[in-house]
């Protein structure tokens, strides 16, 4: 099984993901959907008085986990990386609200598209490489 293959998989099954940042009352997480491109960068939409959108202003650094459940074992990606926010968000809008569905309340100049590199992927596919988690640095 192809490392970097499989981590592609999870991407594209999962749906939320947790986003972990730091501000000054300490860390904080945040589960978020998000949408992905063959870079591994992961896209997403929040609104900018939400506690991580103010914490990613200050801090880029990021840490982010998703899990989704395959046969009842432990399948998922612990990322970290540096998110910041997009000023434009066209190449990723249409591909977002199809996997989310459509937004419940209208977009504003109150909401920021923002966007997370990762700088090193933990696999934890216990199907095909037990509890070894396998590391993954993207180039």
């Amino acid at each position: 099984m192809d490392v970097k293959l499989r981590i592609g998989e999870v991407l594209r099954q999962g749906r939320l993901m947790s986003l972990a940042t730091v501000d000054e009352s300490g860390p904080w997480v945040s589960d978020l959907i998000y949408i992905h491109d063959d870079s591994y960068c992961l896209y997403w939409i929040s609104r900018l008085k939400r506690r991580h959108s103010k914490a990613l202003s200050a801090r880029s650094m990021v840490a982010l986990s998703i899990t989704i459940e395959y046969l009842k074992k432990d399948l998922g990606l612990q990322m970290e990386g540096t998110a910041r926010q997009l000023t434009s968000a066209l190449s990723v809008t249409a591909a977002y609200w199809k996997k989310r569905g459509a937004p419940k309340v209208p977009i504003s100049d109150e909401h920021a598209w923002y966007q997370c590199t990762p700088t090193k992927i933990e696999l934890l596919d216990e199907v095909n490489f037990g509890v070894v988690k396998q590391l993954y640095i993207p180039t």
